[in-house]
């Protein structure tokens, strides 16, 4: 029985991984963008 649920966990998170990665790539490059664009900013303020 146990096993049993272990093995659903592990195949629902595999299930899982794939999609919350690509969320995760997809966010982490929109915050990536948005510093860099933050940074030009600031740098465009101060020079």
């Amino acid at each position: 029985m146990t096993l049993n649920l272990i093995f659903t966990k592990v195949n629902l998170k595999k299930r899982n991984t794939v999609k919350e990665y690509k969320q995760v790539r997809k966010i982490e490059a929109l915050l990536e963008q948005n510093k860099l664009k933050h940074n030009d900013m600031m740098l465009r303020h101060y020079y």
